[in-house]
């Protein structure tokens, strides 16, 4: 299990599948929203209204349901390739081939916006091809709506037909407990897993003091040649006997590590890989508090400006819901701070050798 599945734990943020049946909703609710339908391989595309759609015991939408609510107002859905457009993630995601069975149906609430949904239909065979031609012999001209406001909705631009249809959601960061695979999400990976964890067994203050005699050393040459003689980060990398790629990797985490409130005189006799974690896990966190601030900003809207009292409440108990996950994020985040001691017994002279962050190429 890596670090952002333990958080996830943590903060009591769960897949929808373990979730038990919400009480708002009754197994097989049936509800009528618009639809926007998209083909995938032309620039077709079609605006329905009042189709049907069902919901599961969580208040998932069943895409079955509407696939089926889009054949009773003529537009065959049979053979293709289905996927829904995700405000939250502004991307497509392909939610299998119509039909789509039950055990692998149900997609969550929020990818509505308002009363929208938007679908987009691939051709999976060529055996397809006159259905496709049915549908688009059918308002071929008709142009997707803007959501206005008179329809109580924000006026939004409808999602780029030209979007790609990537098989599953966002592409999560990883950072596993395993030695071997402790990356940040804001960290590149820019050397061998194995050659890293080996500067991971450093220990923590002999390596400050290494990359501070580097930059002091830099400093100090590009001052004696008064910036006429190109004196490069690499050789001043040479002197103190280490690599550039060394440099840089200790160099870059020492500054995200100052940056989040690590206690470098608490653990100055740890190992590197103590710093390592926790700037991996302030990075998690950082990463799921942006994720549920999006989220909580999305419910908030749906709630508003949906105009079924059910759907309102499903957004309402989905938006407390992430309100409380945010908030024992925030939680999480205080109390591994804490932990680092907040007021530092560094002194002075010590703090400085901790603002050395130079290079020549800054991480992206």
């Amino acid at each position: 299990m890596n670090s952002q599945q333990n958080i996830r734990q943590e903060i009591g943020m769960g897949s929808e599948q373990q979730t038990n049946c919400s009480p708002i909703v009754e197994t097989s609710a049936t509800y009528y929203i618009d639809v926007v339908a998209l083909m995938a391989d032309s620039q077709y595309k079609q605006f329905f209204r009042n189709v049907k759609m069902k919901t599961n015991c969580n208040g998932n939408i069943l895409i079955a349901s509407v696939c089926e609510g889009l054949k009773e107002q003529g537009f065959n859905t049979a053979g293709m390739g289905v996927s829904y457009y995700s405000p939250k993630e502004q991307l497509y995601v392909f939610a299998g081939k119509a039909p789509i069975g039950p055990e692998k149906d149900g997609i969550s609430i929020y990818n509505l916006w308002g009363k929208w949904l938007t679908l987009k239909f691939r051709r999976m065979q060529t055996t397809l091809e006159e259905p496709l031609q049915d549908n688009a012999a059918t308002n071929s001209n008709q142009e997707m709506p803007r959501y206005s406001g008179s329809d109580n909705h924000a006026t939004i631009d409808p999602p780029p037909t030209e979007t790609p249809d990537p098989i599953g959601g966002s592409l999560e960061s990883e950072a596993a407990n395993n030695p071997q695979n402790t990356n940040s999400p804001i960290i590149e990976q820019q050397v061998d897993r194995n050659w890293r964890w080996d500067l991971k067994e450093r220990i923590i203050g002999p390596v400050v003091e290494k990359v501070y005699e580097w930059r002091e050393i830099y400093n100090m040459m590009q001052d004696e040649h008064d910036n006429e003689e190109s004196f490069s980060l690499s050789k001043a990398a040479e002197i103190v006997g280490m690599s550039k790629e060394a440099i840089d990797y200790y160099s870059y985490r020492i500054f995200l590590g100052k940056s989040f409130g690590f206690n470098f005189s608490k653990h100055k006799d740890d190992k590197f890989a103590v710093l390592c974690t926790f700037v991996n896990r302030i990075s998690i966190i950082e990463e799921l508090l942006v994720e549920k601030r999006q989220l909580l900003d999305l419910h908030n809207f749906n709630a508003l400006y949906t105009d079924n009292n059910v759907l309102r409440e499903i957004y309402t108990a989905s938006r407390d819901k992430v309100e409380k996950e945010l908030n024992n994020l925030l939680k999480l985040k205080f109390y591994t701070l804490a932990e680092e001691d907040s007021e530092s017994d560094l002194e002075s002279s010590e703090e400085d050798k901790l603002d050395f962050y130079v290079t020549e190429h800054p991480p992206a």
